[in-house]
């Protein structure tokens, strides 16, 4: 996943970040509320499906604060990122863009194959 897929990723859904963070809350409460107060096989299917609910619209949430082409924080001319020189400024898009590649992947797939698979 190269910086230019995430920044047009963010462009597309930059007007959706509130909502992003709306289900991420509400799966961490839900998450929580099933894993306290409902039987066991409620808690088992909640732990397996967290990983996936929270960290996937979580990543997309900072694509869209990240990668934005007007508003990100990691653009040319962004407040953290524009006394960086160029090479180190293209360095961190992509050491950003190889960690939302990872925290997918590990939220997504690992996560639920773990839960699983517990004991």
């Amino acid at each position: 996943m190269s910086p230019l897929f995430y920044t047009i990723l963010a462009s597309l859904l930059f007007a959706y970040r509130w909502w992003l963070i709306a289900v991420v809350v509400l799966g961490i409460v839900a998450t929580v509320a099933a894993i306290t107060l409902g039987r066991q096989d409620i808690a088992f299917a909640a732990s397996v499906v967290a990983g996936p609910l929270i960290a996937i619209p979580y990543a997309l949430f900072c694509a869209c604060i990240w990668f934005h082409p007007d508003r990100g924080n990691l653009r040319r001319e962004g407040k953290s990122s524009a006394k960086l020189p160029a090479q180190a400024q293209s360095a961190l898009r992509w050491c950003a863009s190889l960690f939302l590649f990872s925290f997918l992947v590990a939220g997504a797939v690992i996560w639920p194959l773990l839960a699983w698979n517990w004991p």
